[in-house]
């Protein structure tokens, strides 16, 4: 698998023998409030290159809530990704608080992240 840094503000994924030259579906995938889910973006790119696909990926910020019962799958995702990463965790807060409660969202965590990544 090949990556490729764009102008310091994403990755783009290929296959080892992608000819540059051809046309080939292409996808730009990124993750939600800046986060990730059980997967990164980073996880699609590699898989969706693989299938002939030319994937751009965005430096990756994981949000995640210290009492979060699906912390290790951000965790697990963490550890895989390949691009610029950073991993912000939120004390006191589960999974759902970083959804429904809008005060526990960390805006400037975000904004400082993707300011200084892109």
């Amino acid at each position: 698998m090949q990556s490729l840094w764009v102008r310091d503000s994403g990755e783009l994924y290929y296959s080892k023998g992608a000819d540059l030259n051809q046309k080939h579906p292409a996808l730009i995938v990124g993750a939600p409030y800046g986060g990730v889910k059980e997967q990164g973006p980073c996880v699609y790119g590699n898989e969706l290159a693989q299938k002939g696909f030319i994937v751009l990926t965005f430096p990756i910020l994981f949000v995640i809530g210290d009492r979060a019962h699906s912390r290790f799958f951000s965790e697990d995702a963490y550890q895989a990704a390949l691009e610029l990463k950073e991993m912000y965790v939120v004390e006191d807060a589960e999974h759902i608080d970083l959804y429904d409660r809008r005060e526990r969202l960390p805006f400037e965590k975000l904004a400082e992240f993707f300011g200084t990544n892109m």
